[in-house]
């Protein structure tokens, strides 16, 4: 399955029960439903945040994103390769 990362140059405000909502939707694998199979979130100290995933397409990124009401800009997700 092609891997993807994709970047958000800032993330919106959540509450500490919105972050937790979408942290057990992940887990749960709601995203599985558009194509996603693996997700991980990093988030740096200043707000901006990077998620790589293992997806069918760049499309099933967004989709899962937006399924997460999070709305991502296609233009901020590439295809990538694991090199270690």
């Amino acid at each position: 399955m092609p891997n993807f990362v994709d970047y958000h140059r800032a993330l919106p405000i959540m509450s500490p029960q919105d972050v937790q909502d979408m942290v057990e939707k992940i887990r749960n694998g709601d995203p599985s439903q558009y194509g996603v199979e693996s997700w991980k979130i990093y988030v740096g100290l200043d707000g901006q945040a990077w998620c790589c995933l293992e997806a069918d397409s760049d499309e099933a990124v967004i989709q899962a994103h937006d399924g997460m009401k999070f709305q991502q800009d296609p233009q901020n997700v590439v295809e990538a390769v694991i090199l270690v």
